[in-house]
């Protein structure tokens, strides 16, 4: 029996509708139809419930949209998720960066996530949520890295797509701020302002990170100005109620 969950769809006009059609089909034990799947791919977003998320609520992955460019971390490498960078061809070959979240890892919803490993600091389903929550859409918070979605593949991998950033993170910054003095100091500065800014904006919606670090603190340009912006939720505290996000 496939878990309940109720599928919002924000702002299309017929969201009541689908979730409804979606929170049926789900308690029915029923797959979701094409029509379900199909009105996900145009704007993704989840109910507040964080414990009604589940694998049926995530759609599959149009044949052919994305193409994978490289392989940036392996699953050898003793990861639980492989990073690639993929291009979307919807979006005019645009490189997105894609977490790959193998099924036998990530289970079905986030209780049996749990009970397959309770000693997990991670969780790859708040990890999952958030990154929609948070990053998705107009809603996006500032200071967390825009989401482009989250699929199902035909091998029943999850892939969470983020925007990728070219710039680096925080660690390799830090390696390249070059000799002491008036420039190093501003560019420091403008960089931990923003950083701080990103986890205030997180803490007034009741979010903590859990695992701020400088390789989880992405890099990217606003105009003249470097922003950072947090990636990777997966030991973060949040409210199941999350309906003040949005």
């Amino acid at each position: 029996m496939v878990k309940s969950t109720e599928c919002m769809l924000d702002p299309q006009p017929r969201a009541d509708t689908w979730a409804s059609l979606c929170s049926t089909q789900c308690s029915e034990g029923l797959p979701l139809t094409k029509a379900v799947l199909q009105a996900f791919t145009v704007e993704q977003s989840w109910m507040p419930d964080f414990d009604s998320f589940c694998r049926e609520s995530i759609p599959v992955i149009e044949q052919g949209r994305f193409n994978v460019e490289q392989v940036v971390r392996s699953f050898s490498e003793g990861s639980k998720a492989q990073i690639e960078i993929m291009s979307d061809r919807t979006i005019g070959g645009r490189k997105l960066l894609a977490k790959r979240f193998p099924r036998a890892y990530l289970q079905d919803d986030p209780e049996s996530f749990r009970i397959s490993d309770p000693c997990s600091c991670d969780d790859p389903w708040t990890e999952i949520f958030l990154a929609m929550r948070l990053g998705h859409g107009s809603s996006r918070v500032p200071g967390v890295v825009p989401c482009h979605g989250v699929y199902r593949d035909s091998r029943e991998d999850v892939l969470l797509m983020l925007d990728w950033a070219p710039g680096g993170d925080l660690f390799q910054l830090a390696g390249n701020l070059g000799e002491p003095g008036p420039d190093r100091e501003a560019t420091a500065s403008q960089v931990l302002c923003s950083l701080l800014e990103a986890v205030t904006a997180l803490h007034r919606k009741g979010i903590a990170h859990g695992n701020v670090s400088a390789e989880n603190a992405v890099l990217r340009m606003d105009g003249a100005e470097i922003q950072v912006a947090l990636i990777d939720f997966a030991m973060a505290l949040h409210d199941t109620d999350l309906s003040a996000v949005t």
